[in-house]
């Protein structure tokens, strides 16, 4: 990798040692990367994930499924709080629907669950 187009060179990563405080860091942007592209956690299973992040950082420990799985769900729920205590305290609140309807005629919904 290179460093124009804003992207890091792989030698700003190869170079620090993966300690405890790294090693969270790197676990917290596989985590949002994961929020932020809607992808499964499975994917921190894959080969090409894993090739990746061991060249990036050989020395990071890829946790598991099930701990990223866990993190994501706590994560949503320190959200939630904080979304319901915005929301207890606010003056008004505006609500909107997306809604389209496929050329089969289906209709799609988008509803909230919360």
């Amino acid at each position: 990798m290179s460093d124009d187009g804003g992207q890091l060179s792989v030698s700003m990563f190869a170079g620090r040692q993966c300690d405890v405080q790294r090693s969270e860091e790197i676990t917290q942007g596989v985590c949002s990367m994961i929020e932020k592209d809607m992808v499964p956690t499975s994917v921190v299973d894959g080969q090409g994930f894993q090739g990746l992040l061991g060249y990036l950082k050989p020395s990071y420990k890829i946790p598991s499924r099930g701990t990223i799985t866990r993190r994501i769900e706590a994560h949503f729920q320190e959200k939630t709080v904080e979304l319901k205590t915005q929301l207890a305290t606010a003056k008004s609140v505006a609500l909107t629907t997306d809604r389209w309807t496929a050329p089969t005629t289906e209709n799609y919904d988008y509803v909230p669950l919360y």
